[in-house]
């Protein structure tokens, strides 16, 4: 029965608001019948607009819904980013790696898919897996427990997608960054230090300052090693023994800076710029001198280098 009264109400608002607001004068409760009205009255128009938007009235709104359409995939990647930084709990002991994911992705209501190349890398997705965790961030979390076994993860295809470390690094991507907001720092400088600081192993030998000469030795070497993650891009030796190839690159570009880096890497960048950007805006501070560790070696004691976890001779 309510549903008939307000689908009538509704239709004989479609076809005369005002000669509904002068019926309703004659009812008690006029204020609040009112207040019904107008909301129901701002409903009405909305769902005009949609339907009007819909069927595209003209070809310029055809073209302008054509192009909501093409935008899927942005919405959707965006929103597998934003699940990624919002908090998670896991608590898991001796399950299966696959109920582990499954548990996630059902969690937090994104699809996440075996790169079926992990099994061809030698993992088994029934490993046994122990997390306890709380209060901490979806992507975190994936890095807890893809991390031990040189895994790694990717957006793609709009859904997220569990791959190798090796495969993950190979997927390069460019983007553009504004560095307007650091304009007392010169923008070339500030591509050296994203080049030394950011998987510097990963990078093209040679790339061009904005000044057109090529950038100092130092920042375009790549050396051997790696993250937690593996090896990084082309780190490791081909089959066939040749040097790996180094797929990333950084170009200025006036005051934005144009990098093709993997999806990691890109969120290495963006943490240390924002880094960078707050240290900025807080002003200059008075430098506190670094402590001391409090058993320093004497000088005629012997230095032991860093023991290397690589497991390279």
């Amino acid at each position: 029965m309510k549903r008939f009264v307000l689908t009538s109400t509704l239709a004989f608002l479609l076809i005369s608001p005002p000669a509904a607001r002068a019926q309703l004068d004659d009812f008690p409760a006029k204020e609040d019948l009112t207040r019904r009205v107008e909301k129901l009255e701002a409903e009405v128009k909305q769902l005009r607009s949609e339907l009007h938007r819909l069927t595209g009235s003209s070809s310029g709104e055809q073209a302008a819904a054509g192009m909501q359409r093409e935008r899927p995939a942005e919405t959707q990647h965006a929103r597998i980013a934003a699940q990624l930084d919002s908090p998670t709990e896991v608590e898991f002991h001796e399950s299966p790696f696959y109920d582990v994911v499954q548990y996630l992705s059902d969690l937090h209501d994104i699809q996440i898919l075996f790169d079926p190349r992990i099994k061809e890398a030698g993992f088994d997705a029934d490993t046994a897996t122990t997390l306890i965790v709380s209060s901490i961030t979806l992507r975190a979390a994936l890095d807890l427990i893809l991390a031990p076994h040189d895994l790694d993860y990717v957006i793609e295809n709009e859904v997220l997608k569990i791959t190798t470390s090796e495969i993950a690094g190979d997927l390069m991507e460019t983007k553009v960054y504004d560095a307007r907001q650091f304009e007392e720092v010169p923008v070339d400088e500030l591509a050296r230090v994203i080049r030394s600081t950011i998987r510097p192993d990963s990078w093209r030998q040679v790339v061009h300052a904005a000044s057109g000469g090529p950038l100092p030795s130092r920042f375009t070497s790549g050396g051997e090693g790696g993250g937690a993650f593996g090896s990084g891009f082309g780190s490791s030796p081909s089959s066939t023994g040749t040097r790996p190839v180094k797929s990333a690159a950084i170009e200025p570009l006036g005051q934005f800076l144009v990098i093709t880096q993997s999806q990691r890497g890109h969120r290495e960048i963006a943490t240390l710029l924002s880094e960078l950007n707050r240290i900025r805006a807080s002003g200059p501070r008075h430098m506190q001198p670094a402590e001391l560790p409090s058993a320093t070696p004497r000088a005629d004691e012997d230095l032991l280098p860093v023991p290397d976890d690589s497991g390279s001779n």
